[in-house]
């Protein structure tokens, strides 16, 4: 479907019609780790607001979570690993009715931010071996 277009008078009987072109993953990459850092910061703040019993097994995790963030390095598997694993255990843990918001909000956080960096790494790999095989960095 032809999106609408913006229309813009041109001082004459004619005018001038834009048509927004959609833009690609690829187009975005820049947008989408951005995304990931700000979901995973958000998931991260509000670890604090859950049930002490949900909030210890992910202890272990959220310094190197935390790290990742704070460098803004989303793509290895230096914060994939824990961030996976911290994922795990909140879907394990049933929180408390005054915890379940902050416990949503967390996991849900977390589910983005993994989410988005795998996408990117996927679209970034896919560039690389599309290049390798136009030529580009071969020896």
């Amino acid at each position: 479907m032809i999106p609408e277009p913006s229309s813009f008078a041109s001082g004459s009987s004619h005018r001038v019609a834009l048509f927004p072109q959609p833009t690609s993953d690829f187009e975005k990459l820049e947008d989408m780790l951005a995304d990931a850092i700000g979901a995973a910061r958000d998931a991260v703040q509000h670890a604090p607001m859950l049930d002490y019993e949900c909030f210890k097994p992910l202890q272990t995790w959220m310094a190197d979570i935390e790290k990742c963030i704070d460098q803004g390095r989303l793509l290895s598997p230096d914060f994939r690993r824990p961030c996976d694993a911290a994922l795990s255990s909140l879907r394990k843990n049933q929180p408390s009715a005054d915890a379940a918001s902050a416990h949503e909000h967390m996991t849900n956080g977390l589910a983005t931010a993994l989410q988005l960096s795998y996408r990117v790494s996927d679209l970034l790999a896919a560039e690389r071996d599309i290049g390798w095989h136009r030529g580009v960095g071969r020896q």
